[in-house]
Order: structure tokens, then sequence, then C-alpha cells
């Protein structure tokens, strides 16, 4: 597989049929290749690959001027996500977006997801401080 697709392989698990799998996978801009050696692999294996949804990784953006502002002003690091997120949809259509909020990243979007009480009124604060004058 193209090692210049920058692959991270986050999940692989069994679905209760032995003979299907699902793997959720974060791409860079080599994206559609990407996606035609997964399929290719699979064929080489006798399998059919179907691709439910397939969207770039999104940039940090950080010479973006309201990026900056909220950096500036909340403290917060700019980076790259590690995971996909719908930021990289509005980044493709053209939108700076970042992922920003309470809650430790390694929780989002996990069964029994959870978020510190205090973690709630720093976070707001944080957004009050970015939105004002």
């Amino acid at each position: 597989m193209d090692r210049s697709s920058q692959t991270l392989v986050k999940v692989a698990k069994a679905l209760g049929d032995p003979t299907r799998l699902e793997l959720l996978r974060r791409i860079s801009s080599a994206g559609e290749m990407c996606c035609k050696d997964l399929v290719a692999l699979a064929e080489r294996f006798g399998a059919v690959a179907r691709l439910t949804d397939v969207s770039p990784a999104c940039p940090a953006f950080a010479g973006d001027p309201l990026v900056e502002r909220l950096r500036e002003r909340t403290g917060a690091r700019v980076e790259p996500k590690q995971a996909w997120t719908d930021v990289a949809r509005l980044a493709a259509a053209g939108v700076p977006a970042v992922n920003f909020g309470p809650g430790a990243t390694a929780q989002a979007h996990q069964q029994g997801e959870w978020v510190e009480l205090a973690a709630l009124p720093r976070a707001y604060r944080a957004l009050e401080r970015f939105l004002r004058r």
C-alpha cells in the first residue's frame, strides 16, 4: 500500500460475520490512490471492498486569521487532527474549520464517552474570549 498516504489504521474489528471487516482509515491528500489500493488489496484476496464514506483529511489552517485568533485568545494548540471529523468536509468546501471543545480526544466518539464537568465552563470561557472584540 502507498506509504505516502500516511495511512493510520484506527479500528479493524469483526462485526459478527467472520467474512466482514470494518476498517476506519484516515488518509491524506493522496486519498484517491489509497482507495484504489484498498480495493486492489481486497481483490487480491478474493474479497470485495465497499467504500461507504470517503473523506479527505483536514489541514490545521494555522495561517487563517480566525484560527490564529482562537489560538491567541484560548491558548489552544493548532495541529492536524489525528482522526477524521466533519471539519474535513468543511475544509473540502473551502471553509477553514477546527475541532475545539471540552474533553479528552481519546474519549471522543467512544462508547461511554464522558467529559469532566469542570471542563464545560473552561471551554465556555475560552469561546467567550474568542468571540469578544
